[in-house]
């Protein structure tokens, strides 16, 4: 997969004997990953890999390599966005499992004082059984973080809260 800032590869970890999603930062420049974008990455991993819930992506090891970042995560092929582009209109009680597993895991973050900020069906990714996890936490709030304080505005536009769009306190 890829999106506006890396792109995800599947790979095999040889020594733990696994399928795992490799995360790649893109060079935004000649020089390498720009160091807003590293900080942002280590955001990603650290959000996701703060919290432990069957609801929110498992991260396994994030780091640096030469000029560039990886984050390791567990592999799940599908997402909300692929199911509606197979499938227009999911049956309700589809919409509605979803939904609650989603709710589940935005509980946990909101518990832990982390705000994803980029919730859209791109980012929940559907394991086997449309078991949704919570995938992509690049531009999370998370707390003590000056990266991502209050009064940004980032996102996706479709998809933002107003007091997301406006700037406000989330």
């Amino acid at each position: 997969g890829e999106g506006a800032t890396s792109e995800v590869f599947a790979a095999y970890d040889k020594n733990l004997r696994r399928h795992v999603a490799i995360k790649l930062f893109k060079k935004l420049d000649r020089g390498g990953v720009s160091a807003t974008l590293k900080e942002r990455s280590l955001v990603d991993a650290r959000a996701a890999a703060g919290v432990s819930h069957p609801n929110i992506v498992t991260i396994y090891d994030a780091g640096s390599f030469g000029e560039g970042i990886a984050i390791v995560m567990e592999l799940i092929k599908d997402s909300l966005r692929k199911l509606l582009d197979r499938v227009p209109q999911l049956p309700l009680d589809t919409a509605l499992a979803i939904g609650a597993q989603v709710a589940d895991g935005l509980r946990c973050l909101h518990a832990s004082g982390i705000v994803h900020r980029d919730i859209k069906p791109s980012n929940i990714l559907l394991a086997p059984g449309n078991l949704a996890k919570i995938g992509d936490f690049g531009l999370a709030h998370l707390p003590m973080s000056d990266l991502t304080r209050t009064g940004t505005v980032i996102g996706t536009p479709r998809y933002m809260s107003p007091e997301q769009a406006q700037g406000q306190t989330l």
